[in-house]
């Protein structure tokens, strides 16, 4: 096997979660390209909508037509004190600007 992808569905979204690949191999072929290209086809052919392709690689996927959309992320610590830290460095969870060029 030289690569995977796992897709999570939802109508109207189909969610693009988790992607394996062997990198000795799978560069030569584009076999990250072809996950696309075919979770892009599965949509297409079972009437879904949305792709949510996640939260790396923003430069690739905004080069074969993804659009950035703001996401939020709601989060509560059960200790008091874990909550308040969590606070004070939520910026560190964030992408930075060059993540999102």
């Amino acid at each position: 096997m030289i690569g995977f992808c796992q897709l999570f569905r939802k109508k109207p979204r189909v969610t693009f979660r988790y992607i394996g690949l062997d990198y000795e191999r799978s560069q030569k072929y584009g076999v990250y390209f072809l996950l696309f290209i075919k979770a892009i086809e599965y949509c297409l052919r079972d009437g879904f909508t949305e792709l949510e392709s996640g939260a790396t690689s923003y430069e690739y996927k905004k080069l074969i037509g993804s659009e950035i959309v703001n996401t939020f992320v709601y989060y509560r610590h059960k200790q008091p004190i874990a909550h308040w830290l969590l606070n004070k460095v939520n910026f560190l969870l964030a992408p930075s600007a060059t993540e999102l060029k």
